[in-house]
């Protein structure tokens, strides 16, 4: 003769499998979130790594004007700050090996600048040091510099956060 289990038995599995179930979709859900999100998942595997590589290229394409160029720079830093700290070190690893300057010329230029004796040589060591800015940013680079005073570069953008 067949017993049946009790019922109590039945809603103890019956409540197991759901929760099994539904740890399997939250799983799912999170390695496929960045899949279909387009955002990058919080370590920042090799495969995001090439979609942030075109949202940083997005953001110096000055295509759709400064109010776009800002949401871009801002989507880029909510990117930033959702990252975990191994996903943190990939994206400034990234912009560094990609957008980085040419050290030996910005190295050029700062000595120039360190060793002009008179007004003149310094006004002339600091052109250079403009134009070297101005070609890197040209063919794609970037540059963050922190200043008090605008840096007169054609074609930089300016992100005034206010007295501290």
């Amino acid at each position: 003769m067949s017993e049946r289990a009790p019922a109590g038995f039945l809603d103890g599995v019956f409540d197991r499998t759901l929760a099994n179930l539904r740890s399997a979709w939250r799983e799912i859900a999170l390695s496929a979130r960045g899949v279909l999100s387009g955002a990058p998942r919080p370590d920042l595997p090799e495969d995001d790594v090439v979609r942030l590589k075109q949202q940083m290229l997005s953001c110096l394409d000055g295509r759709g004007g400064e109010v776009t160029a800002r949401a871009r720079a801002a989507e880029l830093g909510r990117t930033y700050l959702a990252l975990n700290a191994a996903g943190r070190e990939r994206f400034l690893r990234l912009l560094a090996e990609e957008f980085d300057t040419d050290h030996a010329v910005v190295d050029d230029c700062c000595a120039l600048v360190a060793a002009a004796a008179d007004p003149a040589a310094r006004a002339a060591a600091e052109r250079a040091l403009r134009v070297a800015l101005a070609t890197h940013l040209a063919s794609g680079g970037l540059a963050i510099a922190a200043t008090h005073a605008p840096l007169d570069i054609p074609g930089t953008r300016t992100l005034e956060l206010g007295a501290t």
